[in-house]
Protein backbone atom coordinates (compact mmCIF):
# COMPACT_ATOMS: atom_id res chain seq x y z
CA UNK A 1 0.00 0.00 0.00
CA UNK A 2 1.21 3.49 -0.76
CA UNK A 3 1.83 5.86 2.12
CA UNK A 4 -0.56 8.37 0.54
CA UNK A 5 -3.36 5.78 0.48
CA UNK A 6 -2.74 4.73 4.07
CA UNK A 7 -2.70 8.27 5.40
CA UNK A 8 -5.84 9.35 3.56
CA UNK A 9 -7.89 6.41 4.86
CA UNK A 10 -8.42 7.83 8.33
CA UNK A 11 -8.40 11.40 9.65
CA UNK A 12 -5.52 12.00 12.03
CA UNK A 13 -3.41 9.11 10.79
CA UNK A 14 -0.65 11.42 9.54
CA UNK A 15 -0.31 13.06 12.95
CA UNK A 16 -0.47 9.68 14.68
CA UNK A 17 2.29 8.26 12.47
CA UNK A 18 4.42 11.36 13.05
CA UNK A 19 4.00 10.96 16.83
CA UNK A 20 4.85 7.25 16.65
CA UNK A 21 8.03 8.01 14.71
CA UNK A 22 8.93 11.05 16.84
CA UNK A 23 8.84 13.34 13.80
CA UNK A 24 7.00 16.43 12.70
CA UNK A 25 3.78 16.17 10.74
CA UNK A 26 5.53 18.19 8.02
CA UNK A 27 8.18 15.50 7.57
CA UNK A 28 5.55 12.77 7.16
CA UNK A 29 3.63 15.04 4.76
CA UNK A 30 6.75 15.46 2.60
CA UNK A 31 7.07 11.68 2.36
CA UNK A 32 3.37 11.28 1.62
CA UNK A 33 3.52 13.84 -1.18
CA UNK A 34 6.73 12.37 -2.64
CA UNK A 35 8.73 15.53 -1.99
CA UNK A 36 11.39 13.61 -0.07
CA UNK A 37 12.11 9.89 -0.04
CA UNK A 38 11.50 7.95 3.16
CA UNK A 39 14.92 7.17 4.70
CA UNK A 40 15.50 3.40 5.04
CA UNK A 41 15.53 3.52 8.85
CA UNK A 42 12.05 5.07 8.85
CA UNK A 43 10.78 2.69 6.18
CA UNK A 44 11.28 -0.23 8.58
CA UNK A 45 9.65 1.73 11.41
CA UNK A 46 6.67 2.61 9.22
CA UNK A 47 6.26 -1.02 8.20
CA UNK A 48 6.21 -1.96 11.88
CA UNK A 49 3.91 0.91 12.93
CA UNK A 50 1.38 0.01 10.23
CA UNK A 51 1.46 -3.70 11.06
CA UNK A 52 2.86 -4.43 7.60
CA UNK A 53 0.12 -2.60 5.69
CA UNK A 54 2.87 -0.46 4.18
CA UNK A 55 5.94 -2.46 3.23
CA UNK A 56 9.48 -1.20 2.77
CA UNK A 57 9.22 -1.89 -0.95
CA UNK A 58 6.20 0.42 -1.13
CA UNK A 59 8.24 3.24 0.38
CA UNK A 60 11.44 2.65 -1.61
CA UNK A 61 10.24 1.10 -4.90
CA UNK A 62 13.44 1.58 -6.88
CA UNK A 63 16.08 0.54 -4.35
CA UNK A 64 14.40 -1.64 -1.71
CA UNK A 65 16.20 -4.72 -3.00
CA UNK A 66 19.59 -3.03 -2.55
CA UNK A 67 18.79 -1.90 1.00
CA UNK A 68 17.03 -5.09 2.16
CA UNK A 69 18.26 -7.95 -0.07
CA UNK A 70 16.67 -10.44 2.32
CA UNK A 71 13.24 -9.21 1.16
CA UNK A 72 13.78 -10.20 -2.48
CA UNK A 73 12.45 -13.69 -1.76
CA UNK A 74 9.79 -12.57 0.74
CA UNK A 75 6.18 -13.44 0.06
CA UNK A 76 4.49 -10.63 -1.83
CA UNK A 77 7.75 -8.98 -2.91
CA UNK A 78 7.24 -7.02 -6.14
CA UNK A 79 9.47 -7.41 -9.18
CA UNK A 80 12.60 -5.32 -9.04
CA UNK A 81 12.14 -2.03 -10.88
CA UNK A 82 14.83 -0.60 -13.09
CA UNK A 83 16.25 2.73 -11.93
CA UNK A 84 16.54 5.50 -14.51
CA UNK A 85 20.13 5.44 -15.77
CA UNK A 86 20.75 9.06 -14.81
CA UNK A 87 19.79 8.62 -11.13
CA UNK A 88 22.01 7.12 -8.47
CA UNK A 89 20.43 4.67 -6.06
CA UNK A 90 17.91 6.24 -3.71
CA UNK A 91 17.81 9.68 -5.32
CA UNK A 92 14.22 10.77 -5.92
CA UNK A 93 13.15 12.19 -9.24
CA UNK A 94 12.79 15.91 -8.50
CA UNK A 95 10.05 17.67 -10.38
CA UNK A 96 10.27 21.38 -11.06
CA UNK A 97 7.49 23.96 -11.23
CA UNK A 98 6.57 23.09 -14.80
CA UNK A 99 6.32 19.37 -14.06
CA UNK A 100 9.71 18.57 -15.55
CA UNK A 101 12.23 16.40 -13.80
CA UNK A 102 14.79 18.83 -12.36
CA UNK A 103 17.57 16.24 -12.25
CA UNK A 104 16.85 14.73 -15.68
CA UNK A 105 19.61 16.00 -18.01
CA UNK A 106 17.30 15.94 -21.04
CA UNK A 107 14.61 17.98 -19.25
CA UNK A 108 17.22 20.41 -17.91
CA UNK A 109 18.58 20.91 -21.44
CA UNK A 110 15.04 21.53 -22.77
CA UNK A 111 14.40 24.13 -20.08
CA UNK A 112 17.68 25.87 -20.92
CA UNK A 113 16.71 25.97 -24.62
CA UNK A 114 13.23 27.34 -23.83
CA UNK A 115 14.98 29.95 -21.74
Amino acid sequence: MKLLDYLTQAPGSQAALARTLGLSIAQVWQWKEGIRPVPPIYAKRIESATDGQIRCWDLRPTDWHDIWPELVTAEGAPPIQERPANLPSGEPQKVGRKGRAANDPVAVERVAQEG
